[in-house]
């Protein structure tokens, strides 16, 4: 498992935007998916999936492709003021392709999965993860420019993801995606990563019997 995570070095989120939206997961693999994804669907669930018939599936695009990015519950309780950010971010072996309608909204995703051996992508999951389905209902509010800029950092032990992006000074920025009164989160407000993380400190460390 060691050899399958990384840790992201400070500079990887200064990339140019056109390396942030490399293509991985080839589209006739995508399109092959999305069929075998109609096939644990129906008419009568089709709507919780996002689309409105089987034909609506079929006809999705690929969007963009979400490297899994996460950060641990462990790794935010230690965090402390002066800390970088970027050091505690854990890269895995996963892309989550977002299938998308004629005018490039989010409707739901496809996770691949890379084999340690082969190192060949394939589909794992039909219908969106947790976070990129909270991606899903605020896309509107955050923006598709920031979407396809952006990367999507998951703290699944938290229910908290935010969109990551370089500022103009070159240190990284978190967009959150939820509602957290309690944390004075607000979707859409933009924060320094460290702000963003210290913020959560105190209420991670609440977690006292959670392991992670």
């Amino acid at each position: 498992m060691k050899n399958n995570i990384f840790l992201l070095a400070a500079c990887f989120f200064a990339i140019v935007a056109e390396a942030q939206n490399d293509t991985i997961i080839k589209t006739n693999q995508i399109k092959a998916s999305i069929l075998s994804f109609t096939k644990f669907v129906d008419s009568s669930n089709i709507s919780e999936y996002g689309f409105n018939s089987i034909k609506d599936l079929k006809q999705s695009k690929p969007g963009k492709q979400f490297k899994k990015y996460i950060i641990s519950l462990s790794a935010v309780k230690n965090f402390k003021l002066g800390d970088t950010v970027s050091n505690i971010i854990m890269g895995y072996p996963s892309i989550e392709v977002a299938l998308v309608n004629r005018n490039g909204k989010i409707l739901n995703s496809i996770e691949f999965i890379e084999d340690t051996i082969s190192h060949k992508w394939r589909a794992s999951r039909y219908g969106s993860t947790p976070e990129l389905a909270i991606l899903r209902r605020v896309q509107d509010v955050i923006g598709d420019s920031i979407i396809r800029k952006g990367k999507l950092i998951r703290i699944p032990s938290l229910n908290i993801s935010f969109i990551a992006i370089s500022s103009n000074g070159g240190g990284l920025v978190f967009i959150s995606l939820v509602d957290r009164p309690n944390l004075n989160l607000i979707k859409g407000q933009k924060l320094t990563a460290s702000d963003a993380i210290l913020k959560l400190v105190p209420y991670a460390k609440s977690y006292k019997n959670f392991h992670g």
